[in-house]
């Protein structure tokens, strides 16, 4: 009598050995990357090589599965080799850059509380700084910063005497005056 067949068995021993075949794959070509230098490559570096790679249809640039690994990399005009490698650094430079715009893109539109305060704070440090180029502070003193920042420390200290109050109308109102004469200046003439 014969033995019947375990069929579950076999697939297990099949699935097994499927599995170990492309670990062994994957592994080799972890050692490959290493071994041609592209694991100094950022990952999405690597990422765009390939697929420049594999967006390459013409099988004369690539080799067929005849040819060699030597003989494919060197196979062509002397300066085949150099025109492939030219391509895709190219490829990477459109790579890199895509990725920078990318996070660049998600970063404007990060709505985190600490992220939104960060721009709110940056917004108002870049308007104060605009305010003392627009009062001619800067080209007054040579852009020394070291007498903007005394100027800055005898206004605090102006509004932290017995004369605050005073000090704050005058100012409040002097400011007041030149918002109004350069909203004025910049309006257009209607006739």
């Amino acid at each position: 009598m014969r033995k019947p067949r375990d069929f579950d068995a076999e697939l297990k021993a099949l699935e097994d050995k499927a599995r170990d075949l492309k670990n062994r794959k994957v592994q080799q070509l972890g050692e490959l990357v290493i071994a041609t230098g592209a694991d100094a490559l950022t990952p999405e570096e690597l990422a765009g090589a390939l697929i420049v790679l594999t967006e390459t249809t013409d099988a004369g640039k690539r080799g067929g599965p005849g040819q060699s690994a030597e003989s494919r990399s060197f196979s062509g005009a002397p300066g085949d080799l150099h025109q492939r490698l030219t391509s895709t650094l190219a490829a990477l430079k459109r790579n890199r850059a895509a990725r920078n715009r990318h996070r660049s893109a998600q970063a404007r539109h990060d709505m985190r509380d600490w992220q939104m305060e960060r721009r709110q704070r940056t917004r108002q440090l870049i308007e104060l700084g605009g305010l003392i180029v627009k009062a001619g502070v800067v080209d007054l003193t040579g852009d020394d910063r070291a007498m903007i920042y005394g100027a800055l420390l005898w206004m605090a200290n102006k509004l932290k005497s017995d004369q605050a109050e005073y000090a704050r109308s005058l100012w409040a109102e002097k400011g007041k005056q030149a918002f109004a004469t350069e909203q004025a200046r910049d309006a257009p003439a209607v006739s």
